[in-house]
């Protein structure tokens, strides 16, 4: 019996022992989890938005368009949502990409675009860049090394998105006719049929 009872109270402080040390890891957990939840929520909140790279448009313009308000937590932002909204809102700029310097700046970092080629409409010229995006759809002066696209018929064509033609063919033949041309730095292109 004395065995008996002996080996039992052993079992029972073993349990005992598992039981707090698993408790102490939950409540380290829990602990945890909560100052994660602090730290991102009270924490690292967007106090200064600053524009860097390509100064295609005014920074409050750039700020304005993407969205991010002064509060917002920097670790929330998506860089790409952000890059897609500004890409489409603000035709010359190519891509974004953010940059977070704790605890509270955001840095928009953009690349820009520029036309490359022009479609004549009744309205004047849409001007597009290498991969068919449109920059303006009225414009009315060129500038030099932009080449004039012959023979095609606009189906669509807002500021932002992807021109396209009638003939799909023609599309997707023209985009990478100019992705081509930026490759090899080809100059003084004058017009494309």
């Amino acid at each position: 019996r004395d065995e008996v009872r002996s080996i039992n109270k052993k079992k029972m402080s073993r349990r005992r022992k598992l039981k707090k040390h698993f408790l102490t890891v939950l409540l380290a957990v829990v602990v945890l989890c909560v100052g994660v939840v602090l730290v991102f929520s009270l924490f690292f909140k967007v106090n200064t938005i600053t524009v860097g790279g390509d100064k295609v448009y005014s920074d409050k313009m750039v700020v304005e368009k993407s969205g991010i308000a002064a509060g917002t937590n920097l670790f929330r932002i998506n860089e790409e949502k952000i890059s897609r909204i500004l890409s489409k809102e603000l035709p010359y700029i190519k891509s974004v990409a953010l940059e977070k310097k704790l605890p509270d700046t955001l840095v928009i970092n953009v690349e820009a675009t520029r036309e490359t080629a022009a479609i004549t409409t009744s309205k004047g010229f849409v001007l597009i860049d290498e991969t068919g995006k449109v920059l303006d759809k009225n414009a009315s002066i060129l500038k030099e090394n932009v080449a004039v696209v012959e023979n095609v018929k606009l189906k669509e064509y807002e500021e932002g998105s992807v021109v396209s033609f009638t003939d799909e063919k023609k599309t997707e033949t023209l985009i990478k006719l100019l992705e081509a041309i930026k490759k090899s730095e080809f100059e003084f292109l004058t017009g494309i049929d």
